[in-house]
């Protein structure tokens, strides 16, 4: 977060002058002259001009350029590999395993959802916690700064992938402040920001239908109250929140299935935990998707809303009163 954003400090201001983002691959040649012609005007001015600001930048944050840039091709070539051994899957390559076998299998069948999940989840990650205009301006300076072998074969799919959604935090919401809470998710467009490296529609579909149909944990037996089934379903349930974007239609034209969704994962539960921290309100996040704003509304009718509190109030005094006893 040290090249721009939200919370600019005097040092990041310094280096705005050079940090561009990606209007600068429209014409390099104009911006590289606007800054040559900035560096003459200010060679006489008596603080640091944008020659050496830019020498300094690139000793202080060569590394740091590297890593992120490392960390954009690693998300890119994990979906790749991803949709390329769900193809090998589809084409028989694996002699012992089939789509069909492996989501019999409950090893399988976890892992699998897990892998949609992750690539999903890493994507949330990237936009909450870098920015577009940050991922814009890291992927240019490392270009400009770092690219000592003019190797541009991967600048296509790295602007693909790190352009910026045009999504900022919501400047004021109560009770959560986005722009200074970092583990509060806002609505961010993620269906399109997933459809820039899709998965397969097939192996989307059959990870929803496992997670929606499944309990791919197993873990009945140690929630064996019905009271507890939020709570022994809360992690698929997470997922199913992320991989749900990949097939937005679910979320927009499929009211049954949405129904059936929020009745079995989310009817006591709206606030979800997705990942490392990160939470989502599911009244906000939904609120763009018809199908899943009918299905919660049902949930969040008021009267349902005070008997929950009022039940989980007495559960509380309940758990006060055993702690008392020890």
């Amino acid at each position: 977060g040290n090249l721009g954003g939200e919370g600019d400090t005097d040092d990041v201001k310094k280096y705005t002058p050079f940090l561009f983002d990606f209007s600068y691959l429209h014409n390099p040649e104009e911006y590289e002259a606007n800054l040559s012609a900035s560096v003459e005007a200010n060679s006489s001015d008596g603080n640091l001009n944008v020659a050496n600001l830019e020498r300094e930048f690139e000793v202080n944050h060569n590394s740091t350029m590297e890593e992120y840039h490392a960390l954009f091709h690693s998300i890119h070539q994990y979906q790749a590999d991803l949709n390329i051994f769900a193809d090998d899957l589809n084409k028989g390559f694996f002699i012992q395993y089939t789509v069909e076998s492996l989501f019999l299998d409950n090893e399988g069948r976890a892992l699998i959802c897990e892998a949609v999940w992750l690539y999903g989840a890493i994507l949330i990650l990237m936009e909450r916690l870098l920015p577009g205009p940050i991922r814009e301006r890291l992927i240019i300076a490392y270009y400009r700064f770092c690219n000592r072998n003019n190797d541009i074969s991967q600048i296509d799919l790295l602007t693909k992938l790190c352009k910026s959604t045009n999504i900022s935090p919501p400047k004021s919401t109560t009770p959560a402040c986005f722009t200074k809470n970092p583990s509060h998710k806002y609505p961010m467009d993620e269906d399109k920001l997933f459809h820039r490296f899709p998965l397969p529609v097939e192996l989307v579909r059959n990870v929803i239908g496992t997670l929606v149909s499944d309990d791919i944990y197993r873990q009945s037996s140690a929630f064996p109250s019905i009271d507890h089934r939020s709570t022994r379903l809360s992690r698929q349930a997470s997922m199913l929140y992320v991989v749900l974007f990949f097939d937005p239609l679910v979320l927009r034209d499929e009211p049954g299935k949405m129904r059936e969704i929020v009745d079995k994962y989310f009817h006591d539960n709206w606030v979800i935990h997705i990942y490392a921290g990160l939470t989502a309100d599911l009244s906000l996040e939904w609120e763009r998707f018809p199908a899943a704003k009918a299905a919660l509304d049902n949930v969040l009718k008021l009267e349902n809303v005070k008997r929950l509190h009022i039940a989980n109030a007495k559960l509380i005094g309940q758990c006060m009163a055993e702690l008392r006893a020890y």
